[in-house]
């Protein structure tokens, strides 16, 4: 059950539903506190599926057939099995993904299904920083044409991280927060609290460190990164989910291609998560990793 619903959450997506008629709701079991306004509002386009996130999958293709634009709010696994010939329609279809932070296997499920969408063809990934950036990724989603997989660390995400208040969500740009360092920091999610935090100590060492925030791990801002990884010894990427599959390998792909340079990253290893609940962990594993790329 989530404890904690983002503000303004359940106001943006009303506001967007009442713009597009055809935006109807599908709630697992678990989810139905972030969709409680929508209910009350639009009680004849919400449907509640108690079993599992696969079968909110299977009826929103089977809407998506009749013209609708179905919105999945799960807290339960997905594992995308669907037929292929219901791949064909899934474009329209948004899952919002909700993430228990006291539960580990939450974490390795994350990493599966982020790695599955990236190798969609027409799939899109999103993780927003904070609550406020939750609220404006959700509206952008909601209008977005192609399938899109919103993660939600409820229960992490706090009402606004102060570097992020400058940089509002842009649909794939991603922005730089901190810069002229030795090392780059990408992150996505809640995560970002962590390599800020870490920069934060780098810094008085003389070790300075550059931070990118990456909220759109599909279609990453391969420009920016590009251009803030060119003055650096090195990378480390960290999030809240697979660095197998997820952001890491979004950003190790990219520069491989376009700008080579060390990449460590920071995430799942297989399946337990290095961040999460433990970002003092986390936090003490950037700065480690800077520290050695800094002194090189």
């Amino acid at each position: 059950m989530i404890r904690h619903i983002p503000t303004g959450f359940g106001e943006a997506l009303l506001d967007v539903a009442r713009r597009r008629p055809s935006l109807v709701v599908i709630a697992t079991e678990g989810a139905e506190p972030l969709v409680e306004s929508f209910s009350r509002v639009f009680p004849d386009r919400i449907f509640r599926v108690s079993s599992g996130g696969a079968n909110a999958l299977s009826m929103a293709a089977a809407l998506a057939l009749c013209e609708k634009t179905p919105v999945v709010f799960t807290a339960q696994p997905l594992r995308f099995w669907w037929p292929p010939e219901w791949k064909a329609v899934a474009t329209p279809i948004k899952v919002v993904r909700v993430v228990d932070p006291e539960e580990d296997e939450e974490h390795a499920a994350g990493a599966e299904e982020l790695a599955l969408v990236r190798a969609w063809p027409s799939g899109a990934v999103v993780i927003p920083g904070d609550e406020a950036e939750a609220q404006a990724a959700l509206e952008a989603v909601l209008t977005r044409p192609e399938f899109v997989y919103l993660r939600l660390d409820v229960g992490e995400l706090s009402p606004r991280v102060p570097a992020l208040a400058g940089a509002p969500f842009r649909w794939g740009q991603g922005a730089l927060l901190r810069t002229d360092g030795k090392v780059l920091l990408c992150a996505t999610g809640v995560a970002v609290r962590a390599a800020l935090a870490a920069a934060e100590r780098l810094a008085p060492v003389g070790v300075p460190v550059s931070v990118l925030h990456l909220p759109t791990v599909k279609p990453l801002d391969e420009a920016l990164l590009v251009e803030a990884a060119r003055p650096v010894k090195g990378v480390v990427t960290v999030e809240p989910a697979g660095a197998r599959g997820g952001l890491g390998s979004a950003v190790a792909e990219c520069l491989a291609a376009r700008l080579p340079k060390r990449v460590y990253r920071v995430g799942v290893a297989d399946v337990r998560a290095e961040t999460g609940t433990r970002k003092e962990a986390v936090v003490e594993r950037l700065v480690q990793l800077a520290r050695q790329i800094g002194t090189y």
